[in-house]
Protein backbone atom coordinates (compact mmCIF):
# COMPACT_ATOMS: atom_id res chain seq x y z
CA UNK A 1 0.00 0.00 0.00
CA UNK A 2 2.59 2.14 0.74
CA UNK A 3 4.58 1.58 -2.04
CA UNK A 4 1.67 2.57 -4.18
CA UNK A 5 1.07 5.43 -2.70
CA UNK A 6 4.48 6.63 -3.26
CA UNK A 7 4.90 5.85 -6.78
CA UNK A 8 1.59 7.65 -7.73
CA UNK A 9 2.83 10.70 -5.88
CA UNK A 10 5.92 10.64 -7.95
CA UNK A 11 4.15 9.83 -11.28
CA UNK A 12 1.59 12.81 -10.91
CA UNK A 13 3.80 15.47 -9.15
CA UNK A 14 5.13 16.88 -12.60
CA UNK A 15 1.74 17.47 -13.46
CA UNK A 16 1.08 19.84 -10.05
CA UNK A 17 1.54 23.42 -10.94
CA UNK A 18 1.77 25.92 -8.70
CA UNK A 19 1.96 30.18 -9.00
CA UNK A 20 2.96 33.29 -6.91
CA UNK A 21 -0.07 34.90 -5.78
CA UNK A 22 0.26 38.57 -6.40
CA UNK A 23 0.90 41.25 -3.58
CA UNK A 24 -1.85 43.02 -2.20
CA UNK A 25 -2.21 46.79 -3.11
CA UNK A 26 -2.03 49.30 -0.43
CA UNK A 27 -5.95 50.23 -1.72
CA UNK A 28 -6.12 47.09 -1.16
CA UNK A 29 -6.03 47.34 2.79
CA UNK A 30 -7.18 50.66 3.20
CA UNK A 31 -10.86 49.49 1.82
CA UNK A 32 -13.85 50.68 4.08
CA UNK A 33 -17.24 49.40 3.98
CA UNK A 34 -20.36 51.97 3.68
CA UNK A 35 -21.93 50.30 6.88
CA UNK A 36 -20.60 51.14 10.45
CA UNK A 37 -21.84 51.40 13.98
CA UNK A 38 -22.00 54.24 16.21
CA UNK A 39 -22.25 54.36 20.10
CA UNK A 40 -22.01 58.06 22.37
CA UNK A 41 -22.77 59.73 24.96
CA UNK A 42 -22.99 63.69 26.52
CA UNK A 43 -23.07 64.38 29.79
CA UNK A 44 -25.14 67.90 29.58
CA UNK A 45 -24.54 71.12 31.89
CA UNK A 46 -27.55 70.58 33.25
CA UNK A 47 -27.44 67.09 34.68
CA UNK A 48 -28.37 65.71 31.60
CA UNK A 49 -26.75 62.87 30.44
CA UNK A 50 -27.80 60.66 27.09
CA UNK A 51 -26.64 57.94 25.26
CA UNK A 52 -27.00 57.25 21.47
CA UNK A 53 -26.30 54.39 19.66
CA UNK A 54 -27.33 52.73 16.02
CA UNK A 55 -26.43 52.20 12.27
CA UNK A 56 -25.09 54.29 9.74
CA UNK A 57 -25.01 53.72 5.89
CA UNK A 58 -22.53 55.80 4.16
CA UNK A 59 -25.21 57.11 0.80
CA UNK A 60 -22.47 59.10 -1.15
CA UNK A 61 -19.31 59.93 -0.10
CA UNK A 62 -19.85 62.89 2.26
CA UNK A 63 -23.61 62.06 3.06
CA UNK A 64 -24.36 59.09 5.81
CA UNK A 65 -27.85 57.99 6.85
CA UNK A 66 -28.52 56.64 10.04
CA UNK A 67 -30.76 55.37 12.07
CA UNK A 68 -30.35 54.74 16.21
CA UNK A 69 -31.97 55.25 19.58
CA UNK A 70 -31.47 57.79 22.04
CA UNK A 71 -31.96 57.54 25.78
CA UNK A 72 -31.76 60.53 27.76
CA UNK A 73 -31.22 59.84 32.13
CA UNK A 74 -32.87 62.92 33.73
CA UNK A 75 -35.57 63.67 35.72
CA UNK A 76 -37.59 64.13 33.36
CA UNK A 77 -36.61 60.79 31.03
CA UNK A 78 -36.88 60.66 27.34
CA UNK A 79 -36.20 57.61 25.12
CA UNK A 80 -37.10 57.08 21.56
CA UNK A 81 -35.60 56.00 18.11
CA UNK A 82 -34.33 58.50 16.03
CA UNK A 83 -33.51 58.91 12.45
CA UNK A 84 -31.14 61.24 10.21
CA UNK A 85 -28.79 62.35 7.57
CA UNK A 86 -25.14 63.71 8.06
CA UNK A 87 -23.01 65.89 5.54
CA UNK A 88 -19.13 65.99 6.51
CA UNK A 89 -18.63 69.32 4.92
CA UNK A 90 -14.53 69.33 5.06
CA UNK A 91 -12.08 67.05 7.63
CA UNK A 92 -13.07 69.83 10.60
CA UNK A 93 -16.71 70.91 10.12
CA UNK A 94 -19.87 68.06 10.55
CA UNK A 95 -23.60 69.20 9.88
CA UNK A 96 -26.53 66.88 10.93
CA UNK A 97 -30.26 66.34 11.22
CA UNK A 98 -32.49 63.99 12.72
CA UNK A 99 -36.12 63.32 13.55
CA UNK A 100 -37.25 61.70 17.14
CA UNK A 101 -40.04 60.15 17.96
CA UNK A 102 -40.03 58.97 21.96
CA UNK A 103 -41.39 59.04 24.74
CA UNK A 104 -42.01 61.60 27.70
CA UNK A 105 -42.06 60.35 31.40
CA UNK A 106 -41.92 62.61 34.14
CA UNK A 107 -41.29 62.47 37.67
CA UNK A 108 -44.18 60.38 38.42
CA UNK A 109 -43.22 57.58 35.96
CA UNK A 110 -46.33 57.60 34.56
CA UNK A 111 -46.88 56.17 30.72
CA UNK A 112 -45.90 59.39 28.59
CA UNK A 113 -47.67 60.62 25.16
CA UNK A 114 -45.76 59.54 22.38
CA UNK A 115 -44.02 62.64 21.00
CA UNK A 116 -41.58 64.07 17.75
CA UNK A 117 -38.87 65.75 18.07
CA UNK A 118 -36.39 67.75 15.13
CA UNK A 119 -33.00 68.72 15.57
CA UNK A 120 -29.76 70.32 13.65
CA UNK A 121 -26.26 69.83 14.97
CA UNK A 122 -23.21 71.36 13.71
CA UNK A 123 -19.86 70.24 15.10
CA UNK A 124 -16.62 72.38 14.56
CA UNK A 125 -13.28 70.47 15.21
CA UNK A 126 -10.81 73.19 16.45
CA UNK A 127 -7.95 70.94 16.95
CA UNK A 128 -7.66 66.97 17.78
CA UNK A 129 -8.89 67.94 21.55
CA UNK A 130 -11.23 70.47 21.23
CA UNK A 131 -14.57 70.53 19.42
CA UNK A 132 -17.47 73.08 19.17
CA UNK A 133 -21.13 71.99 18.13
CA UNK A 134 -24.46 73.86 17.77
CA UNK A 135 -27.56 72.24 18.37
CA UNK A 136 -31.24 73.78 17.43
CA UNK A 137 -34.09 71.33 18.75
CA UNK A 138 -37.53 71.76 18.47
CA UNK A 139 -39.57 69.31 20.69
CA UNK A 140 -43.28 69.03 20.83
CA UNK A 141 -44.01 68.71 24.23
CA UNK A 142 -42.38 71.84 24.93
CA UNK A 143 -43.28 73.92 22.18
CA UNK A 144 -40.33 75.75 21.93
CA UNK A 145 -37.00 76.01 19.71
CA UNK A 146 -33.93 75.83 21.85
CA UNK A 147 -30.07 76.85 20.81
CA UNK A 148 -27.50 75.87 22.68
CA UNK A 149 -23.30 75.68 22.17
CA UNK A 150 -20.78 74.12 24.06
CA UNK A 151 -17.00 72.74 23.82
CA UNK A 152 -16.35 68.52 23.36
CA UNK A 153 -12.70 67.88 24.67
Amino acid sequence: MKVTSCAALMLFSPLCFGDILPNLQHDDLSFSSPHSLYLSSQDGATHERSIEGGYSYNLIRSVDLYVGARMNGNDQSQSGVLSGVSYQWSDRWVISSALRAYKYDAITKEKGDANLAAEVTSHFKLNENLAVHATLDYQDWQQEVAVGIGFRF
